[in-house]
């Protein structure tokens, strides 16, 4: 039959189904966490030193910026309006940002650390922050992802580091 010539020869006939899923705008889901990669990425960049090595900020231990660090956040990433805020997220070994943060101490060390880093109060204005309700569009989430790949890449550059 012609169907099973044009099988055998690669020329198929796209259905409207397939039509349709290639000419899908990617969704503020699809977006979330390709920008929260780049974000917290970037973030690990800028905590690191000169040699790629960061400084958990509520325990202090040393580690590579790009192995055993995440990007930590002090008011949860589950909150859009402090999720992309710089001065709510910091590099962090993953105990700590795992089951740690459910420490009071911990908490309270990324307060000071907080406080110290970005100036006094900055902890409580960022509670406060996260309590307002933001809805973001997958074109601002793919803004920040843009955005945040670029620095990210420039920053490694600066500093010598593989992206």
């Amino acid at each position: 039959c012609n169907d099973c010539l044009e099988l055998l020869r690669g020329k198929t006939k796209k259905t409207k189904k397939q039509k349709k899923r290639k000419s899908k705008k990617k969704t503020a889901r699809y977006w979330r966490p390709k920008a929260k990669a780049a974000f917290q990425k970037w973030v690990r960049l800028r905590d690191a030193n000169e040699d790629g090595i960061c400084t958990c900020v509520t325990c202090g231990r040393q580690m590579f910026w790009s192995k055993n660090c995440d990007g930590g956040h002090y008011r949860s990433a589950r909150f859009n309006s402090t999720c992309f805020d710089e001065r709510n997220v910091h590099a962090q070994c993953k105990g700590c940002n795992g089951h740690r943060m459910d420490q009071i101490e911990t908490l309270q060390e990324f307060e000071r650390q907080i406080d110290k880093r970005c100036g006094k109060g900055t902890a409580k204005e960022l509670r406060e922050k996260s309590l307002i309700t933001k809805r973001m569009t997958s074109a601002e989430y793919e803004a920040i992802y843009r955005e945040y790949t670029a620095k990210g890449k420039d920053l490694a550059a600066k500093k010598g580091l593989k992206y």
